[in-house]
């Protein structure tokens, strides 16, 4: 006769793992972000950090968006700006190795471009004039600040323009059912 183990014996509850293997590779896989708001808009991506900014670039470009660097400081994101004048919404980090990204997200500003800060930074540090903008703090979920500035970018557009974004998404939808 087989003995009980003493959890058995005392009454506790087992806890048993089991993992379907069959199903196991939807909980690694990468789940594609294709996002209709997004499609055909121009989104500066501004982040010091390699990977993260390379996640964010590959993201973006999932989901629809032509993806304007990702730069690696002020300068060298100022200097897309000067090229670049159709920037539909940006992403950026507030500490790029110690420079503070404030002129890239001024010059954002001047040309209403909508803004997400992809930073470390707590909403209070941010200054006042930029306190509006959505914040995702660090460490992020890449599809947080895809959604993010997607929802950034809808919001500032104009009635009319919205209603053709919406009607983009539901014809989207269904043409990938």
């Amino acid at each position: 006769m087989a003995s009980a183990s003493n959890a058995q014996r005392h009454g506790a509850p087992q806890l048993r793992l089991v993992v379907a293997w069959p199903y196991a590779h939807q909980l690694l896989r990468t789940r594609k972000m294709n996002n209709p708001l997004l499609s055909g808009c121009r989104i500066l991506v501004v982040e010091d950090e390699y990977i993260l900014a390379q996640d964010l670039r590959h993201s973006l470009q999932e989901a629809g968006a032509s993806v304007l660097g990702p730069a690696q400081s002020v300068t060298a994101a100022l200097a897309i700006l000067e090229k670049e004048w159709d920037v539909h919404g940006a992403v950026l980090d507030v500490d790029l190795a110690g420079e503070l990204v404030w002129p890239v997200a001024d010059a954002l500003a001047i040309r209403g471009v909508p803004l997400v800060f992809a930073t470390g930074a707590e909403k209070e540090d941010l200054p006042v004039r930029f306190q509006h903008a959505t914040r995702c703090g660090k460490p992020v979920r890449i599809t947080d600040v895809v959604n993010a500035i997607g929802d950034a970018m809808f919001a500032f557009l104009a009635p009319g323009a919205r209603r053709q974004r919406l009607m983009m998404a539901a014809d989207w939808k269904l043409a990938t059912k």
